[in-house]
């Protein structure tokens, strides 16, 4: 690789140029600011009244850049408006630093306009090109001393175990990144994987990179006491403001999220406003001590986890860097000369590397089940640093109609079922989807949609304190005939509350029914008891048990949720007028996909128990989807197949299911990670309503889950270790 023409360092100190006309009326005005090709984290916060806006000197705003010819890099500030559901782009400058990047200070910019104040700090590489000398009279006698620069030129010329994202293909089994020679991450997008060793194979609590450098010498030797000095900086964690961002770096992260997703730039976690870039964002520890490694003869004196150096020997140096070991934590390393005197030392650096999450899906498929969008299932878990690899399509063994003789042995079915068709169980990496046909037979579902109801009308909602629940009555009349009264007692499945809020807004909501009873009254009258419509908006990262998963779960009743135990008023707000309907068992309940659980042991061999006593179950990595769902497949069309709409229902569903994989509930009544807000996270059902800070219920978004995550999920999986999780026994 030949040599670079200059090494450039642009520290950015102000922006200058702010007006009223700018800032007037801005909610949370901030700058996004870009050297090159690197793009700096979201500034502070701008006043509306500022006219400019320090720096600080923050390293986050300095910049490297090496240039192996004459062209000039570009300065760029965005000013956008944080407004909650959008970010709005008020001004845009860009201007250079034009070759030959003079040193000093200087303002780049338009005047009248936003300015960026910047010091350029350039070091030449010495040029090479035979040396001029003078030449004398004839017979007169002269000479010339030829000086040669001596120079020390640091080059990356590996980086084991780091990866360059590539377009996937799951027919030629073309993982999403692969290990490309002399890729050193310059376009900010290298991946380095958690457990994982330097060949990319499965390696549990490991994630490393293997640094080699070359260091030539010109003009002169290198001197004795040279040591390779390598340094870690951790830029700022961008997931406050984008995600899986578009070609223009367009802001699509909701506010909501930022101090989840990245703490250290708020001043704290109910302050929704940033403080700033911090840089060193990480929050994952280090999984091998010490961080610093030997790589053969090049003896290692390891500082601290962001320092080493290490000996040159004939020209080259190496080391290992163990990793932190949680996905999206981003960071660069730099290459320079310790103690290059004589010599000027030119330094090598990676660009941004982040930790990612691999997973091997492994696709199987039945005979006669509708084939899977399994090409459109990896962007959806990318921006929680999860690169989802699906292996080529393979058969099941076996391929039942219905996988299951009835609804009420389906659970005890179904687990056995994936367990024999899943031959990589156990195997680092691995999880599984299943594209079956039906789960099992239905009495009474004639296409697409429920049964008539067995009862539509009045209802009491009564509040039972001594269980912390609502109940509902249905009225015996002498109009109601035996068979509604009997079916309402023994064939209930769920029921439909519907009313208006506010007068002429339709709301509807479903619950399931836990059980029924005749009360003889007087009043005569049938007591419906009700399952609680459940929501988890607040769940932490856990090792996959469900127990876990759910601890925070919040329960939601017609008029109240209970919430840690105690009971508080509100719920679904629905009024003693609403109107029900109460649907049977037969054909209101049929399931569409499933994340099977397992049971694990511990490291004594024994079966881990939960707080009851009885053996845990675990989020297992194991995924079914029924391709031949009545909503998803017409069987009577000619010739049967899928329903229009179906690809994205599916796509939903299977998203949804993977999720449940990195130990994560559903049903957390969030809206997605992106502005502006038309959408809810994947995770939650159709008929779950959207929950406010204060966990009250917020009508009007259910049913209009999307194929993203919420920032919550989104900052779950990233910190889940699926390798501490039992049930998958990954080894």
């Amino acid at each position: 690789m030949p040599k670079p023409l200059a090494h450039v360092t642009i520290a950015l100190r102000r922006v200058l140029g702010f007006t009223p006309a700018m800032l007037t009326g801005t909610t949370d005005a901030y700058l996004l600011l870009r050297v090159d090709t690197r793009w700096a984290g979201r500034t502070a916060t701008i006043a509306p009244g500022a006219t400019e806006l320090a720096l600080g000197g923050a390293t986050e705003f300095t910049f490297e850049v090496t240039r192996g010819g004459p062209t000039d890099i570009t300065v760029q500030a965005v000013l956008y408006d944080d407004r909650g559901d959008t970010h709005a782009r008020l001004r845009d400058v860009s201007a250079t630093v034009d070759f030959p990047w003079a040193d000093g200070t200087r303002v780049l910019g338009p005047a009248g306009g936003l300015q960026v104040e910047c010091v350029v700090t350039t070091k030449l590489y010495p040029s090479r090109s035979p040396p001029k000398v003078p030449r004398g009279s004839a017979g007169v006698k002269s000479g010339a001393v030829l000086v040669l620069p001596h120079t020390l030129h640091v080059e990356l010329t590996e980086v084991l175990g780091l990866y360059q994202p590539v377009t996937p293909s799951p027919a030629s089994n073309q993982r999403a990144a692969m290990a490309v020679p002399g890729y050193t991450s310059g376009d900010h997008r290298g991946r380095i994987f958690l457990n994982a060793d330097l060949t990319g194979a499965f390696k549990k609590d490991s994630q490393l990179i293997q640094l080699t450098a070359t260091v030539t010498a010109e003009g002169g030797p290198i001197p004795p006491g040279a040591k390779l000095l390598w340094t870690v900086f951790e830029p700022d964690n961008p997931a406050n403001t984008w995600m899986r961002p578009d070609a223009a770096m367009t802001p699509n992260v909701h506010r909501q999220w930022g101090p989840l997703l990245d703490a250290g730039d708020y001043a704290g976690s109910s302050v929704k406003r940033a403080t700033g870039p911090s840089g060193n964002d990480a929050e994952g520890t280090f999984d091998h001590d010490p961080v610093w490694e030997q790589v053969g003869p090049y003896a290692l004196d390891a500082r601290n986890p962001s320092v080493a150096a290490t000996d040159i020997v004939g020209g080259k140096s190496a080391v290992t860097l163990h990793c932190r070991n949680e996905g999206g934590e981003r960071f660069m390393v730099t290459a320079d000369i310790e103690n290059p005197a004589p010599a000027q030392a030119f330094a090598a650096r990676t660009g941004v590397m982040t930790m990612w999450k691999r997973v091997d899906l492994r696709y199987l498929r039945m005979d006669g089940a509708v084939d899977l969008p399994v090409d459109r299932i990896p962007p959806a878990l990318e921006p929680a640093c999860v690169q989802l690899d699906v292996a080529p399509m393979a058969a099941t063994k076996k391929s039942p109609q219905h996988l299951a003789k009835s609804p009420k042995t389906y659970h005890d079915e179904v687990g056995p079922y994936v367990e024999s068709e899943f031959a990589e169980k156990g195997k680092g990496g691995w999880f599984c989807l299943i594209a079956a046909k039906e789960p099992y037979k239905l009495k009474d579902v004639p296409g697409a949609k429920k049964p008539p109801p067995l009862y539509e009308g009045p209802a009491s909602i009564v509040h039972d304190a001594s269980i912390n629940e609502d109940l509902v009555e249905i009225a015996v009349t002498a109009a109601m005939d035996t068979a509604t009264r009997t079916a309402l007692r023994t064939n209930v499945q769920s029921l439909e509350f519907a009313w208006e809020d506010p007068p002429g807004t339709a709301r509807t909501v479903l619950f399931d029914v836990y059980s029924a009873k005749r009360l003889t009254g007087p009043p005569d009258r049938i007591q419906l008891r009700l399952y609680e419509n459940d929501v988890t908006p607040e769940f932490e990262p856990n090792d996959g048990s469900i127990a876990a998963a759910y601890k925070s779960q919040i329960s939601y009743y017609p008029q109240g949720r209970v919430e840690g135990g105690a009971w508080h008023a509100g719920g679904y707000r629905i009024p003693n007028t609403a109107k029900v309907k109460v649907f049977s068992a037969e054909g209101s309940a049929y399931v569409a996909g499933t994340s099977p659980s397992l049971n694990a042991k511990g490291p004594d061999g024994k079966v881990i128990n939960g707080s009851n006593g009885k053996p845990a179950d675990y989020f297992a990595g194991r995924t079914i989807v029924f391709t031949q769902h009545r909503k998803l497949y017409d069987p009577n069309a000619t010739p049967p197949g899928p329903r229009a709409g179906s690809g994205d229902k599916l796509l939903m569903i299977i998203i949804h299911e993977l999720a449940h994989a990195f130990g994560n509930p559903h049903k957390c009544g969030n809206f997605d990670f992106l502005v502006p807000r038309t959408k809810t996270c994947c995770m939650n059902y159709y008929n779950t309503w959207v929950t406010a800070p204060d966990h009250s219920l917020i009508a009007g978004f259910d049913n209009i889950m999307g194929f993203e995550l919420c920032g919550r999920h989104i900052w779950s999986i990233r910190r889940t270790h699926l390798e501490d999780n039992p049930a998958l026994g990954w080894k």
